[in-house]
């Protein structure tokens, strides 16, 4: 039985390019350490590949929020410590200035001290951390505080009563800081303070106190004494809601951080390479292409096997 020439070279081109194909595959695979050269390769791992990517897409915006709400809210949180401090050294001074002994010279040196408190508050106030104002409410690009002599207070607040919140889920936002009026007792739209019975800012506040020890009117700073407390007290609360905040960001960090991981695990099982594999693998392919090859020559010389004609 004569074997027709062109059949067998047609099978032969087949089978070889078959094993070229795969031997090719497998160098892009060595070459690369990606398993996964096309979707062909094995559609459902690619299926999950395209969907792990998505999802890490996902989570690296997520960790990018992350990370500015916690250094707004670390923010936050240091500006609330220089608050406390400041209205702590402003009612030692009034403590101090509650006294007949003093001299003009010595109220006036302690009045000058409670303005600079002041002025360093404003500072405080408009603290700014990656481009955008932490006190402004929604308010974000203009400073929140601005000194203003001509107005009825000493210093205003310009910004408005909406806490600025970042998205970390679905359903869920998260506080970046605190509004100005919030911290420094401003009244909201429906003017209400958030320090009760403090009827006046902190700059209101200590504009009245430097006044009064300037003039010698000891008769008020008991109760702005008092009132210095109150609000030293509140920051010192805002702090401890800043930092049960904080808490939340470091776990929407950690929980964004851990994800990631399992699903790079899973993407590493999906498509890497085993090396050793493929290595074996493509040493038994090139000797048996090696061999087909010689095999295949052999036999083409071979007289009568095939039918020529």
């Amino acid at each position: 039985m004569r074997i027709s020439n062109s059949g067998f070279t047609n099978s032969v081109k087949r089978t070889l390019a078959t094993q070229a194909d795969r031997i090719g595959t497998l160098y892009g695979q060595l070459s690369s350490g990606k398993r996964l050269q096309q979707p062909a390769d094995d559609p459902a791992a690619t299926a999950r590949v395209l969907r792990a990517h998505a999802t890490l897409n996902e989570l690296a915006a997520r960790q990018t929020v992350a990370r500015q709400g916690q250094q707004l809210i670390g923010a936050t949180d240091a500006a609330l410590g220089d608050l406390a401090s400041t209205l702590s050294q402003a009612k030692n001074l009034c403590l101090q200035t509650n006294t007949s002994t003093l001299g003009a010279a010595e109220r006036g040196a302690l009045a000058a001290q409670v303005r600079s408190l002041s002025a360093s508050l404003v500072t405080t106030g408009n603290t700014e951390v990656q481009g955008q104002y932490l006190f402004g409410g929604s308010q974000i690009s203009t400073p929140p505080l601005r000194e203003d002599d001509t107005a009825n207070l000493p210093v205003l607040y310009c910004g408005d009563h909406q806490q600025l919140r970042y998205q970390v889920g679905a359903d869920t936002k998260l506080p970046v800081g605190l509004t100005g009026a919030a911290v420094f007792n401003y009244p909201d739209a429906t003017g209400t303070r958030p320090v009760p019975g403090v009827d006046a800012d902190a700059f209101s506040l200590l504009s009245d106190l430097a006044d009064a020890i300037e003039a010698g009117d000891t008769q008020g700073l008991e109760q702005y004494g008092e009132d210095l407390g109150q609000l030293h007290a509140h920051a010192v609360d805002l702090r401890g809601q800043v930092g049960v905040i904080a808490q939340r960001w470091e776990r929407v960090q950690e929980r964004a951080d851990s994800t990631a991981a399992l699903l790079n695990q899973l993407l590493a099982d999906d498509e890497s390479v085993d090396v050793t594999a493929a290595i074996v693998d493509l040493s038994n392919l090139e000797t048996a292409y090696q061999a087909a090859l010689g095999l295949t020559a052999r036999m083409l010389e071979l007289p009568g096997l095939f039918d020529l004609t």
